[in-house]
């Protein structure tokens, strides 16, 4: 009889993240799912939708993950993004508000400078944060500042 040996287990409370890299809509990210929070990042080389079709489909697309995972506070990482055009931006508005009616949140975290330069925030109230540490941490009142570039 051969033994398997024993898996370490993570501490009491603490799950390992579950990491996937799959398309979402046709952009490819990476979706980690930590404690209370959703994190999908951007993979290299995907660009976020130009037309609005493309980006509320995107942006269902994202919601559907939430509610697939019962997660409500997601935070996107968007290193790999070069510029967010104003139907993505709008439709992002509409997925923070859908969100917002379960009780979480949209952050956006580590945009480029040259995507910030570009950003047209007029349709939303989205802040853009440094880190996903940041991301978490902060709060949607006055102390939230918006990351733009002059």
């Amino acid at each position: 009889m051969t033994r398997t040996p024993a898996r370490a287990n993570p501490p009491l409370g603490v799950e390992p993240p579950a990491r996937s890299l799959q398309p979402v809509a046709g952009i490819r990210c990476e979706i980690e799912r930590g404690p209370n929070w959703l994190f999908v990042r951007i993979a290299p080389g995907s660009a976020l939708p130009t037309t609005p079709a493309d980006a509320e489909h995107w942006c269902e697309a994202l919601w559907s993950v939430c509610k697939r995972h019962f997660v409500y506070r997601l935070v996107l990482e968007m290193e790999a993004v070069d510029a967010v055009s104003a139907p993505a931006d709008a439709a992002l508005a509409w997925l923070g508000e859908q969100l917002r009616t379960r009780g979480g949140s949209l952050k956006l975290c580590g945009m480029t400078d040259a995507c910030l330069r570009r950003w047209d925030d007029s349709h939303s109230n989205l802040r853009a944060h440094g880190t996903r540490r940041d991301a978490v941490l902060s709060t949607d009142s006055h102390e939230s500042v918006l990351l733009k570039a002059p």
